[in-house]
């Protein structure tokens, strides 16, 4: 498990922390966070739900990028912003709901390689 407080990880911290991600099978956000930081939770290819608490306004660039048992998402309303590529390789992907979202921008390629 990690709690996540909102901050990005650089491509370089991502990729320092691959091995211990693999670990990861649940991701905690405090309710006072607005935003899901860039690769936070990239690479917990053994995360399988995720739930973006209310409040949280946008998903960062790759954030969940290459979680591939990721199966489902649940979204806020307060949610406005995915980011690039957010979701890319999430292959496991089987349920997502944004229309009662405030959505005004999904970043290129936020769900490439998803089925």
């Amino acid at each position: 498990m990690i709690v996540h407080n909102g901050r990005d990880f650089s491509f370089e911290a991502a990729q320092a922390r691959k091995e211990r991600m693999k670990l990861v099978t649940r991701v905690v956000f405090p309710l006072t966070i607005t935003k899901v930081g860039d690769r936070v939770c990239k690479f917990a290819v053994n995360l399988v739900d995720v739930e973006i608490p209310k409040g949280v306004k946008s998903i960062g660039n790759s954030a969940f990028s290459d979680c591939s048992c990721l199966t489902t998402v649940s979204f806020p309303k307060t949610l406005k912003s995915i980011g690039y590529v957010a979701f890319g390789g999430c292959w496991s992907l089987e349920n997502v709901n944004i229309l009662h979202t405030n959505l005004q921008e999904l970043g290129y390629a936020a769900f490439s390689d998803c089925m």
